[in-house]
């Protein structure tokens, strides 16, 4: 993973507002996401979150800005990965580490195909959170967004496995 260089104009990708997770997102958080970012660019195949690894100054929250990412399970040695989902543009990557109480990522997070995420380091976002009531209620509605997506998503599983009539463990269908 490369940090792109900083330039005097914020990368094309870098427009939190053309996402449509902050769509009607108040500027000052944007522009307070936006200062807090730096780039990062993935290779097909490369892992940008490990499971399991602390969540720190260089792994806190990440914002997909263009191309895909798998979140996948790691099920022990000698078994493949189980992939749960796949990530587009505007989705946030990190949280479930972000804010749990032992501070780890709970799943691998891996390039499918070129991608550019955006990173928040923690300290920055706990900063950024704590820093302003407008900013931090602001940053749980897009939060919110992203949590009632992904248990539709989850209720879409359940309910299309008890239509089929399959008996399965949640996390094999996640």
């Amino acid at each position: 993973m490369s940090v792109l260089p900083p330039s005097s104009q914020p990368p094309s990708g870098m427009s939190l507002s053309g996402l449509s997770r902050f769509a009607g997102a108040p500027p000052g958080l944007l522009r307070a996401l936006e200062a807090a970012m730096d780039l990062r660019a993935l290779r097909a195949g490369e892992t940008l979150i490990r499971q399991g690894q602390p969540v720190d100054q260089e792994h806190g929250l990440f914002l997909v800005l263009a191309g895909q990412l798998q979140v996948c399970l790691s099920r022990g040695p000698g078994q493949a990965p189980r992939c749960l989902r796949e990530l587009q543009a505007g989705e946030l990557v990190g949280l479930a580490g972000l804010v749990s109480p032992h501070g780890r990522h709970e799943a691998d997070v891996i390039a499918r195909s070129a991608a550019e995420v955006a990173h928040m380091p923690r300290g920055a976002f706990l900063a950024l959170y704590q820093g302003r009531d407008d900013i931090s209620y602001a940053f749980l509605r897009v939060v919110g967004a992203q949590l009632a997506a992904d248990l539709a998503r989850v209720d879409g599983a359940l309910r299309g496995a008890v239509a089929s009539g399959e008996a399965a463990p949640l996390h094999e269908l996640l």
